[in-house]
């Protein structure tokens, strides 16, 4: 809701009537700011999610986001908008590092997807809500609704346990134990905490330092899929479009109005979202990621075809007014199937519990920089050569990443957060399964008790091959 926000009040701000008169310019700061304050927020969340632990991160990370709208309702100056989004943004680029690593130690392996997923769906279901009630009420009215929403995350989230891998991680056996039997619903979690305190001591055993994300192959092969899926969804334009939604409905001048076009777009990004939420464990991430990818570049295209025949003034598009909303709505409903599911699902399952604060720390800070650039330079690029050339790019980097999903990203569906790690480790092709098995147990690295798993993972290779 923060984050569409100015989807809603840009054009408010720009009237004439305002009571923040807005130039373009810092408008255009206003809606990119918050993507760009990602980035010590990241590094804040990493080490705070070592250091006091997933649970307690989030809880911390909800107290900007009530200050922020307390300080929206109170507002009459630029400069406190500024200091708003950056506050925003801080939290929220530890939200973004914490909240996969938070889901993806808790879920179960065959339900990892739906939950994973399930943080988009709430996502747009707050920018839906904002895209259908903000238009019609005051930038202040809206606020004291909105202010409701972290009140009830800050009661409700004090009740939740903290993650079975982190308490593990801190050597807090009884506590994990009992954190597991509540996530699981039963008294008997005997054979997965066993193996859970196994892997997670194993994977504590080995380094985690900054420079471990390039020297070993796991790790540096998940950063690489990572910052690929980050950066193609990035710049696939979502947070450009998402912010200036009313703006380049309206441009547009199409049947719908900009702000029924917004609701129109925000009821499509949340049904996508949550139609993927039930085929992503079910279908798996690639072949999601490659339709989404192949659908939003069709609409893409169709949408710069459209500006630039307005640009030009080629034909008279009076009669093709359906068009805008149309190909965004096809957009957002492709984006939300599988890019926009996936690329946040897969950033809690690439990285065992030593190093996952660190690398989620990198992933974040790229991902809010391109983030940034994309939403401070769309207005102005539009401006200046027209709506189609923003299009064009974006559809540019769907294609590339069509290609880069075939040849880079592996598939994790079903996959255990361990089972993952030996995929990535194990990506070449092997002839024989036996050796690896004995090049695995001959490694005097390995502590002892992994052992107890090494039929499962060579199991695992078997059908990676």
């Amino acid at each position: 809701m923060h984050f569409v926000w100015v989807s809603a009040s840009l054009p408010k701000l720009y009237a004439t009537d305002s009571i923040i008169p807005l130039t373009m310019e810092e408008g255009s700061w206003i809606a990119s700011i918050e993507v760009l304050a990602e980035l010590p927020g990241a590094i804040l969340g990493a080490f705070c999610a070592d250091y006091f632990g997933r649970r307690s991160t989030l809880l911390m990370s909800g107290v900007p986001y009530l200050i922020g709208w307390i300080l929206i309702a109170v507002a009459r100056n630029v400069s406190t908008l500024m200091l708003i989004k950056l506050l925003v943004g801080v939290a929220d680029g530890s939200v973004f590092t914490v909240l996969p690593m938070f889901v993806g130690e808790i879920a179960e392996d065959d339900i990892r997807g739906k939950l994973g997923n399930s943080m988009t769906v709430i996502m747009n279901l707050g920018a839906l809500f904002l895209y259908s009630v903000a238009p019609w009420l005051t930038i202040r009215a809206m606020a004291l609704i909105a202010m409701f929403i972290p009140v009830v995350f800050l009661i409700t989230f004090w009740w939740v346990p903290e993650t079975p891998y982190y308490l593990l991680m801190v050597k807090k056996h009884d506590e994990a134990k009992k954190s597991l039997q509540r996530y699981r619903g039963l008294t008997n979690v005997d054979t997965e905490f066993e193996d859970m305190s196994n892997i997670v001591e194993c994977q504590m055993s080995q380094t985690s330092n900054w420079s471990d994300l390039i020297k070993n192959r796991a790790y540096f092969k998940g950063m690489v899929v990572m910052i690929g899926l980050n950066t193609i969804r990035m710049m696939s334009g979502i947070f450009a479009i998402l912010v200036f939604a009313e703006l380049i409905f309206s441009k547009a001048d199409g049947f719908f109005s900009g702000s029924i076009s917004a609701i129109m777009f925000g009821v499509a990004q949340f049904s996508s979202d949550f139609l993927a939420m039930l085929l992503i464990d079910r279908v798996g991430r690639r072949p999601l990621l490659i339709i989404s990818l192949i659908g939003c570049s069709i609409a893409l295209i169709g949408q710069a075809v459209y500006f630039y025949i307005q640009v030009h003034s080629i034909i008279d598009l009076e009669a093709y007014g359906w068009v805008p909303v149309t190909v965004l709505i096809i957009y957002i409903t492709m984006y939300g199937v599988g890019l926009g599911a996936i690329s946040l699902t897969m950033q809690g399952e690439m990285f065992p519990t030593n190093i996952k604060a660190k690398a989620m720390c990198i992933i974040d800070v790229f991902y809010g920089l391109v983030g940034f650039l994309v939403v401070q330079f769309y207005q102005p690029t539009a401006e200046i050569f027209g709506s189609h050339i923003p299009f064009i790019i974006f559809a540019i980097s769907c294609i590339f990443g069509i290609f880069f999903t075939i040849f880079i990203v592996p598939e994790t569906k079903g996959k255990s957060l361990e089972d993952i790690q030996n995929l990535l480790k194990n990506s070449k092709k092997v002839k024989n399964s036996n050796r690896n098995q004995g090049s695995y147990l001959q490694n005097p690295q390995v502590p002892a008790h992994t052992l107890q798993i090494n039929s499962r993972l060579t199991k695992i290779q078997t059908e990676f091959v």
